[in-house]
């Protein structure tokens, strides 16, 4: 998430949201309506911030942006420091009121422009050019919320297992990284993980029902292998 650009107030939205998506899949009724009093003694919440978590989730989380978006919106859409349409979003590293390091002080004074600098340029948002700083495509777009939303998922999934404290928990990763394909192979490739993620799971099964059998008393307990796949395409 750091390397993405994601601030310490995205991460921690994201993960409250998991947290109560996971908490609320715990203390539904049967007719799929959210427990209140069961929700409240999942979180730790008093029954008027329960109301307030539920009518937030329904409105949608609010967005709360990094240091780094800031300076990035802020470039595009400052007419101090934007550009004509359709010119380069150029600026001088140093000066006295149309810069980069003007900018940073204005939006982020407590904030070293060398630094968010370095960031930027780590994430690939700019690129220096001798005196200057010029504002990438991938900087242009920077970090969506949709991206956030898929984190706040992919967070929700892992913290769905319903096993108690002391079970015997562990992660396994792998990565592959290839050369960025089309938009219609994209599709192939996602079609691709979609079905090689269902049979890893019925493999997973089908070994932990024969191991399982091996057992003389047979197994008393469920175990639950769950798989989550992130892809990220990095681009330019």
């Amino acid at each position: 998430m750091i390397s993405s650009g994601v601030s310490l107030a995205e991460f921690q939205s994201a993960a409250r949201a998991a947290f109560l998506q996971a908490a609320m899949s715990r203390a539904r009724l049967r007719n799929s309506r959210v427990n209140q009093s069961a929700l409240a003694a999942i979180t730790g919440l008093n029954r008027s911030q329960v109301r307030v978590v539920l009518q937030e989730l329904e409105d949608g989380p609010i967005p709360q942006s990094s240091r780094l978006v800031e300076v990035l919106e802020a470039w595009q859409s400052d007419p101090q420091f934007a550009s004509a349409a359709g010119t380069e979003l150029r600026l001088p590293i140093r000066g006295d009121r149309r810069s980069f390091s003007v900018l940073v002080q204005k939006y982020c004074g407590d904030v070293s422009y060398k630094a968010l600098l370095v960031e930027l340029k780590k994430l690939s948002y700019v690129q220096i050019q001798g005196v200057d700083v010029v504002l990438t495509p991938r900087g242009q777009e920077h970090f969506e919320p949709r991206e956030i939303r898929q984190l706040s998922s992919g967070l929700a999934f892992a913290l769905r297992n319903e096993a108690p404290i002391n079970a015997d928990m562990g992660v396994v990763t792998a990565e592959a990284v290839y050369k960025t394909p089309s938009p219609k192979s994209r599709l192939l490739i996602k079609k691709r993980l979609v079905q090689s993620t269902k049979a890893f799971a019925a493999e997973l099964r089908a070994a932990g029902e024969a191991e399982a059998s091996k057992s003389r008393n047979g197994a008393k307990r469920k175990t639950r292998s769950s798989i989550f796949v992130l892809t990220i395409d990095q681009g330019e």
